[in-house]
């Protein structure tokens, strides 16, 4: 009896095991990648992912160093989708503005050098697979800003 009930115990654990205990991401894939902004590593910003068609999956991430990466837990189901991405730099200016509970306050003025088919006009795409989805974008840089300044909680390029 003994036997049996340790080959059962060793079976199911094995069953277990083979099966995976991870956690069910309902279908949405895992992204990651590489971001240059012109032509060198994007330091500071960020990625979003907005469905083009009939998928209902969205997603961001921040950029550090050039990289990106979205777990399947907060990824993507397959589909296209158009890819938007945001940098902001200051420009050693200070603005009036005011804090959230309606004081005055300086910060630092931020603009953006993204251009706007990239940023908020984008016509970049992806299609997410099933599996592994690994992509490279190369953002060129605008010689001059191309975006209104925003508030300092924006990512900043140092």
């Amino acid at each position: 009896m003994i036997q049996y009930k340790t080959f059962l115990l060793v079976a199911i654990l094995t069953c277990a095991v083979l099966t995976g205990c991870g956690p069910d991401t309902n279908g949405r894939q895992s992204l990651s990648g590489t971001v240059t902004f012109g032509g060198t590593p994007m330091t500071s910003g960020s990625i979003s992912f907005q469905p083009t068609g009939e998928v209902k999956s969205s997603a961001a991430a921040d950029i550090v160093n050039g990289a990106f990466k979205i777990s399947a837990i907060q990824g993507l189901l397959p589909g296209e989708y158009s890819v938007v991405f945001t940098c902001f730099e200051p420009t050693g200016k200070k603005i009036q503005t005011t804090d959230v509970d309606g004081k005055p306050t300086e910060v630092d003025e931020l603009v953006s050098y993204i251009p706007l088919d990239y940023g908020q006009d984008t016509t970049q795409r992806v299609t997410v697979v099933e599996g592994k989805n690994v992509f490279e974008f190369s953002v060129p840089r605008s010689d001059r800003p191309v975006e209104s300044p925003t508030s300092a909680t924006a990512p900043v390029v140092h």
